[in-house]
């Protein structure tokens, strides 16, 4: 009984701790990609704009 519980409870720490680490460096990436995105955003709503726009006349 004992040992299961040992196993339960270091794969609980072993997601936690990786849980962590995705959220962090998926933190830190965030700013980077809307920097580099950034100048594209307004050709996109145009774009996905026109296309709505297009269906919606069908």
């Amino acid at each position: 009984m004992a040992d299961s519980a040992l196993w339960i409870s270091s794969l609980t720490v072993g997601t936690a701790v990786l849980a962590g680490w995705v959220t962090s460096r998926g933190t830190a990436r965030a700013p980077q990609v809307d920097w580099c995105y950034d100048p594209f955003r307004e050709s996109v709503l145009a774009f996905a704009f026109a296309a709505r726009t297009a269906v919606h006349d069908l």
